[in-house]
Order: C-alpha cells, then sequence, then structure tokens
C-alpha cells in the first residue's frame, strides 16, 4: 500500500468497512491487539455506523491513534477534543 515495501494489516469493522494500517513488523502484532480491543469495546457500548465519537486523548500518544483508528474502523466519525481544555468545555 505504501509503495515501500512497510507491511500493512487489515481490520475490519462495522458493517465490513475495512481499514489498512501500515506498521513495521514488530508494531504489528501490538497494533492489531490494540485496535481489536479498541474495537470491541465501542461495539459493547453501541457504537457504530453514524455515531459520533469525541476523542480527548493528549495529541501525539500512542493511545490517540488507536482511538481514531478504532473509531473509524467501528463506523464511527471521532471528533477530537483539546486534551488541555477544561472538563466543563470538552462537554
Amino acid at each position: 500500500m505504501s509503495g515501500h515495501g512497510a507491511p500493512t494489516m487489515a481490520i475490519e469493522g462495522a458493517d465490513g468497512l475495512r481499514a489498512a494500517v501500515v506498521a513495521s513488523s514488530w508494531h504489528t502484532e501490538v497494533m492489531d491487539g490494540l485496535l481489536a480491543g479498541a474495537v470491541t469495546t465501542l461495539a459493547e457500548a453501541g457504537i457504530g455506523r453514524g455515531d459520533r465519537v469525541g476523542v480527548r486523548i493528549k495529541s501525539g500518544t500512542t493511545d490517540l491513534y488507536v482511538a481514531i483508528i478504532g473509531v473509524l474502523v467501528a463506523g464511527a466519525a471521532y471528533v477530537p477534543v483539546d486534551a488541555d481544555d477544561p472538563d466543563e468545555r470538552a462537554r
């Protein structure tokens, strides 16, 4: 997919939606587990196609990218919420 020989992993989510993630080989297994957990957690919460999910996680962290991809694979849209905003503003 990237044209540079980097491995990709395909993840199937809601309604057959598929996402491909490019990762180094040692990250692939870890990311697969993290994403599967995120998608399962979202599905158990009733999140699916057409829903919007606020993502409030510090920028540049693995958790942020896992959350965003997990939301997208679940078929929902993510809404970025600044992690530095006060709690009142984030609601």
